[in-house]
């Protein structure tokens, strides 16, 4: 059934029969999935709460940074929530998604290190309901070549390469790493490649970076940073995250 592609853009059940549109809602959102780095947020920025979703009454804030209006939000893991959130978000007015988030790493790559995806392997299900079968998904070149430049300018090291969205965690057994390795990926993570997806489906502009968290490069399993309850590079990713959300798109 997965491989049955439905490209009608109309469904029983829509975002506008879940929630409304905002008025003044800003066209740029930055989405997270860790909730520490929401709590850092709420503490060292000056927000407001202009919204909530209907899914788990998610709260959306708004923030200006540089002169522009960004929205935040704390998004769902997964790429089945993750996208049936930003369906909502994007019918509440938001026209560009900027989301970062910690990866797995496959290959030898420093603890927060920023990656940026420029491709995805497609081993989740949802990616499926918004684009015709394929392995892999392109990332919108304009927007790689984009954050790409916005990192030299803020004199960033940063890594590209092909991701791994994998649904599964618990099933990243040895033989797929090592199969996604030999296909070039450089990291691994759930939503990625259902985001790009579904934005090229909905007409959203969408760009996507990591931040390196744990480590499946070796034989076993390193957790480095991913379980640690302090800030580890968080706050400079969403501090670079807010900043190139009012010059990217």
């Amino acid at each position: 059934m997965v491989l049955r592609f439905d490209n009608d853009k109309n469904a029983i059940l829509s975002p506008k029969d879940m929630v409304e549109k905002v008025d003044n809602m800003p066209e740029t959102i930055v989405a997270f999935f860790d909730s520490k780095i929401l709590d850092y947020f709420l503490k060292e920025y000056k927000s407001e709460q202009i919204a909530s979703t209907s899914i788990k009454r998610l709260p959306v804030y708004k923030i200006n940074i540089n002169g522009k209006d960004v929205a935040v939000f704390l998004t769902g893991i997964g790429a089945p929530l993750c996208v049936a959130l930003c369906e909502e978000l994007c019918y509440m007015g938001i026209k560009n998604i900027l989301m970062f988030g910690a990866c797995g790493v496959l290959t030898d790559i420093k603890e927060a290190s920023i990656i940026l995806p420029t491709s995805a392997v497609r081993d989740e299900g949802t990616s499926f309901h918004y684009a015709e079968p394929s392995d892999e998904i392109k990332l919108n070149e304009k927007y790689v070549n984009r954050l790409i430049q916005l990192c030299k300018d803020s004199s960033v090291d940063f890594i590209t390469g092909k991701t791994w969205s994998n649904d599964a965690f618990y099933r990243e057994t040895k033989g797929k790493i090592i199969e996604m390795q030999n296909r070039g990926c450089i990291c691994v993570e759930m939503e990625c490649s259902a985001m790009t997806a579904f934005a090229n489906f909905r007409g959203v502009n969408f760009a996507q970076f990591f931040y390196a968290a744990d480590s499946l490069a070796k034989e076993d399993w390193d957790v480095r940073i991913l379980q640690d309850s302090k800030m580890n590079g968080e706050e400079r990713a969403l501090a670079l995250a807010l900043d190139w959300a009012s010059k990217l798109f």
